[in-house]
């Protein structure tokens, strides 16, 4: 995380500034400009490196002798190779004159991306002053997607995608403007590249929500990742998660990982379901636990369909449907013979129905399943190199034997 509080530089607003007193005025117009857009345009890519101070002073002193925006992007162009970046002009902070926006990465003289930078630009008794910079390591995307009243506020924020590249690939939205007092990063999130970032008001509330569509996983040592769409929303304090949702996947484990988070939620219904699909739909995709052999996707198709089973059998005791846990047992019998791959969550399975069928509740039927795990199977089923047990952080993980068992 320390490389993620690195890039944060890119959007902290450390330092605070005070609403200056000189702020323009419609009799203190700053000198015209030939077009003056409210949406942002992309900067094109340019040829070669220089200097961040002096673009920046270059672009001061531009903008006061009258230069068009027009002009902005073969300024930036003499001084930025691979400059992926934009400029808008809109009243940022309700004073009724535009300011300028500007996100760019900068590239130094050796040719490598080595920080992105966003400037603000006001108008101060008839003069464009710098108010705002700061810069990220490690960028190679700096964008201003749109600028709408987010908060509630009376005037516009930010809305910046900013791309960090290392040893993975992280995408993140800030939401950045001006709180009356000083310019602030109100919010930042991110997903893995490539993510997808809009505004939308869904709720009809007149505030739009932010929504990032993009992967969790980010490395090898996420194992597979999968799609997700997180929403967040201004409570009127700050940005909070009202959803996340992952997106359908042709892969097992993130049926299994759907079912988890179901049983986790409490809805058995919902993680019956798929735990059924994940136990009997053969076209979804296998992925061996990191512990296994990545090559033998038979054992992984095997242990991963049994241990759907095994769920699905303390589930429909839990939905108190016996008839449908002698259907899944017999099933199993079926489908894993006797010492073959899978058949111990065969016998895991008929020892749980054993137990409740003896009176135990399904806290302590688990309770003896986990012994019998500890006792037979230590390290073959589940845990850091179980066949079921780890498939990387972006992915459900059962570490612990206890694990195995739904009910605690």
């Amino acid at each position: 995380m320390f490389r993620h509080k690195l890039f944060y530089l890119l959007i902290a607003f450390s330092l605070a500034f005070s609403y200056p007193s000189g702020i323009s005025s419609a009799s203190a117009k700053c000198p015209p400009k030939a077009t003056k857009p409210v949406k942002p345009i992309q900067i094109p890519a340019g040829e070669q490196s220089g200097d961040a101070k002096l673009l920046e002073q270059d672009i001061l002193r531009y903008l006061n002798e009258g230069g068009p925006l027009s002009g902005l992007w073969p300024l930036t162009k003499t001084y930025f190779g691979r400059t992926n970046g934009s400029v808008l002009f809109k009243d940022l902070n309700g004073d009724k004159t535009e300011e300028i926006a500007l996100s760019y990465v900068f590239v130094n003289n050796d040719g490598f991306e080595v920080s992105a930078q966003l400037v603000i630009f006001e108008c101060e008794n008839g003069k464009y002053n710098q108010k705002h910079e700061d810069f990220g390591d490690s960028v190679n995307k700096a964008i201003i997607l749109s600028a709408d009243d987010l908060i509630g506020i009376g005037y516009p924020q930010l809305l910046l995608n900013h791309t960090w590249i290392g040893t993975a690939c992280d995408d993140y939205a800030s939401v950045i403007g001006w709180d009356g007092e000083q310019w602030k990063n109100f919010f930042t999130t991110y997903l893995y590249c490539p993510a997808y970032i809009r505004v939308n008001d869904s709720n009809g509330d007149e505030l739009k929500e932010l929504v990032i569509t993009g992967t969790n996983q980010g490395n090898l040592e996420t194992g597979k990742g999968r799609q997700l769409t997180e929403t967040y929303a201004w409570d009127g304090a700050q940005f909070v998660l009202r959803s996340s949702v992952f997106h359908p996947s042709p892969y097992r484990i993130h049926v299994l990982q759907d079912a988890q988070l179901a049983v986790d939620d409490g809805d058995f219904r919902q993680a019956i379901r798929h735990y059924e699909r994940a136990a009997t739909v053969r076209a979804l995709r296998e992925i061996p636990s990191i512990g296994q052999d990545n090559g033998d996707f038979k054992a992984a198709f095997d242990y991963q369909t049994a241990f759907a089973n095994f769920r699905l059998v303390t589930l429909w005791l839990k939905v108190e449907r016996p008839d449908r846990t002698r259907s899944v047992i017999n099933r199993m019998k079926v489908q894993y013979p006797p010492n073959t791959a899978g058949s111990e969550f065969l016998e895991l399975a008929q020892l749980f129905v054993k137990q409740v069928e003896a009176g135990a509740s399904l806290e302590q039927a688990c309770e003896t399943v986990t012994a019998k795990i500890d006792l037979d199977y230590p390290d073959t089923l589940v845990g850091p190199v179980g066949a079921i047990g780890f498939w990387g952080t972006a992915n459900v993980e059962y570490i612990e034997t206890k694990d195995a068992c739904p009910f605690h």
